[in-house]
């Protein structure tokens, strides 16, 4: 855990050092996950494909379900304070002092790339790098430590993988 502190103090250095790097951390920590809800609602909109879109779509909201149970889970089993209410960093968007293990933002974004893949492979790859943002403006933000977002990242991809076996699609299918 103090490599994890350490860890969150060194990366918190750089704020106020690049203001494009403080505004984009601060939109992902912020608005990412709406970006992400609004890219999966968007499937429903979609021409042709209808039938598959509608399954990603399914499957995303199972995952989701799942991969919050996951997490208010582990929450419950391992619970630790953010990084903010630790003393080892400065919160740059408000947030309430909960639980940071692991990171539900995280766990979400990653399910929903993942689930999203079959259906449009461009707009799950637009997910993941979205994804990805978030997951470390989570850790510059001062919300999660990098454990947070990489046990969310794992949650989140196995609640995937049980949605798309659940609603038997085939797990490692994706074009």
């Amino acid at each position: 855990m103090r490599w994890e502190s350490e860890l969150v103090r060194w990366v918190q250095g750089a704020v106020g050092r690049w203001w494009t790097l403080d505004a984009t951390m601060r939109a992902a920590a912020r608005w990412g996950s709406y970006a992400e809800i609004a890219l999966w609602l968007s499937l429903l909109a979609r021409g042709g494909q209808r039938r598959t879109a509608g399954a990603a779509w399914s499957r995303t909201a199972l995952a989701l379900g799942v991969a919050s149970a996951l997490v208010l889970a582990l929450r419950t089993l391992a619970p630790r304070a953010r990084p903010f209410v630790a003393g080892d960093a400065v919160a740059l968007v408000p947030r309430e002092p909960g639980p940071s293990f692991p990171s539900r933002h995280v766990a979400s974004a990653v399910a929903m790339a993942i689930c999203v893949r079959a259906a449009s492979p461009r707009r799950a790859l637009l997910m993941a790098a979205l994804a990805a943002l978030m997951a470390a403006s989570r850790v510059y933000c001062g919300l999660h430590y990098p454990s947070d977002v990489l046990a969310g990242a794992a949650l989140g991809s196995l609640a995937a993988r049980l949605a798309w076996v659940g609603t038997g699609g085939a797990a490692d299918s994706g074009r």
